[in-house]
């Protein structure tokens, strides 16, 4: 159920990310409370979007930038609270204004984290590094059809 749940959420359902990644840290050892806890998880979907909008962006006009944003917790996962987590969500925009979602992650800090700078840099970091991934593919793609 878990697996499922995290395809669904790392391919359509951002607003599932979290919840999704703070039930694999309970993976290891689940316990009754964590099932009825997934559950409630698993009720969500009907009330979530029932389809995916995408902008039109405009790619002749101008530049194209790509905008991320990265925010990371400290002590918010794991059952004694001493785990962090992170998340980032990238968007690819045009001169107007208009913007759309191009990628998302939530996962668990995998280095143990003293501060919430340190979880902040890190999750800036993961989103940094994917930033410039997209920025690279969206260049060939584009460059590849002049």
């Amino acid at each position: 159920l878990l697996g499922k749940l995290l395809w669904l959420s790392c391919q359509t359902r951002p607003d599932l990310v979290f919840d999704t990644m703070e039930h694999s840290t309970y993976n290891k050892k689940p316990t009754v409370r964590n099932l009825l806890s997934l559950n409630k998880v698993v009720k969500k979907l009907p009330d979530g979007p029932r389809y995916l909008k995408f902008n039109h962006i405009n790619i002749k006009q101008g530049d194209l930038k790509i905008v991320f944003y990265a925010d990371a917790s400290l002590g918010n996962l794991g059952k004694d609270k001493t785990d962090s987590g992170r998340g980032y969500v990238i968007f690819l925009a045009d001169d107007a204004g208009t913007c759309g979602v191009i990628d998302w992650s939530a996962n668990k800090i995998k280095r143990k984290v003293h501060s919430i700078l340190g979880a902040e840099t890190l999750a800036f970091q993961d989103a940094l590094s994917a930033a410039i991934y997209i920025r690279a593919l969206v260049s060939e793609i584009i460059l590849s059809g002049r």
